[in-house]
């Protein structure tokens, strides 16, 4: 049986929000060397792991430490505390326990991939919080219709789940498909679900 959800009316212009109000706190790390923050939150462990002032890899709905450590890769990251990517996962944390606060304050590397992929990730990003799109949406925002299956190609392969919203991306038909996470389209409906509840405008705090 297909899970689904009811898809919610487009209400603001989040892609206007899009980089502003960064955070901007200095890294307690040396240059170039990756990090690792990891959280507890309502959805399970939750890890992010940064370098150069940007989050390069999340992971998520882990059942432990360990877990998100072993999802995230430990080889070349430093062990000291990283002020930057402590404050980013709190602010992942607030979001999971169903606080408005705007999780695209969060630095991500915007860089790297094909002009599409970017595309397609800068697209997701601009779904508000708790609204759903479709592939073949997404695919004709980004100028390319007929590329649903390219839109999913890039969402399968998303580096920074939560930062980059694969989970507001959907089938043609509204249901919760391709989900890669721990517990699958079940955690997709349930991070939804957490958005809808928050409602209203994210807030910068």
């Amino acid at each position: 049986m297909t899970t689904q959800l009811v898809r919610r009316k487009h209400k603001s212009n989040q892609s206007d929000k899009l980089g502003q109000n960064p955070l901007l706190v200095a890294s307690g790390s040396a240059v170039g060397l990756a990090s690792i923050a990891v959280v507890r939150t309502s959805c399970g462990w939750v890890g992010l792991r940064g370098q150069q002032g940007v989050v390069t890899r999340t992971t998520m709905g882990q059942s432990s430490e360990a877990d998100v450590r072993q999802a995230l890769g430990t080889d070349g990251a430093s062990s000291e505390p990283v002020a930057w990517l402590n404050e980013a996962a709190d602010l992942l944390r607030r979001f999971l326990d169903g606080e408005a606060v705007d999780i695209n304050r969060i630095p991500i590397d915007t860089d790297s991939g094909t002009p599409f992929q970017r595309k397609v990730r800068k697209a997701v990003r601009a779904i508000p919080p708790g609204e759903t799109r479709t592939y073949g949406e997404i695919a004709k925002k980004v100028g390319s219709p007929g590329a649903a299956r390219a839109v999913g190609r890039v969402m399968a392969t998303n580096q920074v789940p939560l930062l980059v919203p694969c989970h507001r991306v959907v089938g043609s038909c509204g249901q919760l498909v391709g989900f890669s996470a721990p517990r699958g389209v079940v955690l997709k409906q349930h991070l939804l679900e957490i958005e809808q509840r928050a409602g209203g405008e994210p807030t910068g705090n």
